[in-house]
C-alpha cells in the first residue's frame, strides 16, 4: 500500500488507505533505479558470454572427438571430467594456501 500514496499520505497516517492511487511512483522508482539500463546491461554480458561458451566448448569437443585415439588426449578427457566432479571452491582453497603453515592447520581440521 506505501508504494501507490503520496509521500504526504505516508507521513500523516501509516496504516490508512490512499486517497486516490499514484501510479506515477512506480515510473519515478524505474526511472531512478535505472533498472531498464541494468537489465539491458544484463542482456548484452549474458548473450556475449553464453555465445563466448558456445564457441569454446564446441571447438574443445570436437578437437577432443577428432583425436580421441591419442592417448594423452585421452588423458585430457579424464582430468577434465575429473576436474568436472570437484566443486571449484575446493580446489582453488588448495591452490591459494598451498605451502602455508596456515592452510595445513585447516586441512587437518
Amino acid at each position: 500500500m506505501m508504494s501507490i500514496k503520496t509521500p504526504q499520505e505516508t507521513s500523516a497516517d501509516f496504516f490508512a488507505l490512499p486517497s486516490a492511487i499514484q501510479w506515477s511512483n512506480f515510473a519515478d522508482a524505474i526511472e531512478q533505479a535505472k533498472i531498464v539500463q541494468s537489465f539491458s546491461n544484463s542482456i548484452i554480458v549474458t548473450v556475449s558470454t553464453v555465445l563466448l561458451v558456445i564457441i569454446c566448448a564446441s571447438t574443445a569437443g570436437y578437437a577432443i572427438a577428432r583425436y580421441y585415439q591419442i592417448k594423452s588426449l585421452r588423458m585430457y578427457q579424464l582430468l577434465l571430467l575429473a576436474s568436472m566432479m570437484l566443486p571449484f571452491q575446493t580446489i582453488i582453497r588448495y591452490i591459494v594456501c598451498f605451502g602455508t603453515f596456515h592452510c595445513l592447520i585447516h586441512i587437518q581440521v
